[in-house]
């Protein structure tokens, strides 16, 4: 469908990136990766900060999140990194949305929307959206969306389902990088969930770790993704982007997705593979 490849095509590798996702693991076990978080955003303050402060002035009006929150969501505090990254990236969405749908007045939500990097964006990149609805499950994520993109309609959602909206009321749901960081439970409990909130024959489209970021995983985690089954790197609060999940195809495809009638691989951008359903 030509949606182009966002990635590096080269693969770290070797005996240094294997200790290197060793080393991560037991922090993992240990518990210390989200002080290693938090130390990691302090350094990446000092690095952007002053870089911020100039591009600001080019936009002065322009509210940008606090950058705990663009951290927690993006693993960068850069606020050209979200401008350009979200102007593309919702772009590309459009173009997948148009690929399977037509018309106008459709109705859009974004499950997990984070600090409306893409959503803000879609309306000028297609004029047929009538209505755009961002979800999260972070209360200071959905209360600066509201304050600050206040043309949205934001709503906060929990760890688990439902979403606070009624049956059959969405043309199309995407969600980004959200897959990626949930349990094998709550996979099923939101595909299940998002499946009610879709309309007959509403779009579907996720993205999730499949084979090209497969190379990160460890032997014995490769193991189980190659025999189809989820992976998953637990031991922090699920949901956050240092909780991990890699999908092999067939999980997705004959598992995850068997519920929908058609499904659909696509091209890999935002670093993940994209899957399609209806």
């Amino acid at each position: 469908m030509g949606i182009g490849r966002i990635r590096n095509s080269k693969h770290a590798g070797g005996k240094l990136y294997i200790m290197k996702q060793k080393i991560i693991s037991f922090a993992r076990k240990m518990h210390l990766l989200p002080l290693l978080e938090k130390i990691r955003l302090l350094v990446i303050i000092l690095k952007t900060h002053p870089k911020n402060r100039g591009y600001v002035k080019n936009s002065p009006k322009k509210l940008y999140p606090p950058y705990s929150l663009m951290h927690d969501a993006y693993r960068h505090c850069s606020y050209m990194a979200y401008d350009k990254t979200g102007l593309r990236d919702a772009a590309l969405i459009m173009q997948i949305i148009r690929e399977f749908t037509s018309g106008d007045h459709l109705v859009i939500c974004e499950f997990g929307c984070g600090p409306a990097r893409i959503i803000r964006n879609l309306e000028a990149a297609d004029p047929g959206i009538a209505k755009l609805i961002g979800t999260d499950y972070n209360p200071k994520t959905i209360q600066w969306c509201q304050k600050s993109v206040p043309e949205i309609h934001f709503i906060k959602n929990e760890l688990a389902p439902p979403l606070d909206l009624p049956d059959h009321s969405l043309d199309v749901l995407y969600c980004i990088s959200v897959f990626t960081h949930l349990s094998e439970e709550m996979h099923f409990k939101w595909i299940k969930e998002i499946r009610r909130v879709l309309k007959p024959g509403g779009l579907f489209i996720g993205s999730f770790h499949g084979d090209e970021s497969c190379h990160k995983l460890l032997p014995e985690e490769k193991s189980k993704y190659l025999r189809g089954e989820l992976v998953t790197r637990g031991n922090v609060k699920e949901g956050s982007r240092i909780y991990t999940a890699y999908h092999s195809d067939p999980f997705v495809a004959n598992e995850l997705l068997a519920g929908f009638g058609f499904v659909r691989k696509e091209d890999v951008a935002f670093g993940q593979t994209i899957w399609c359903a209806k």
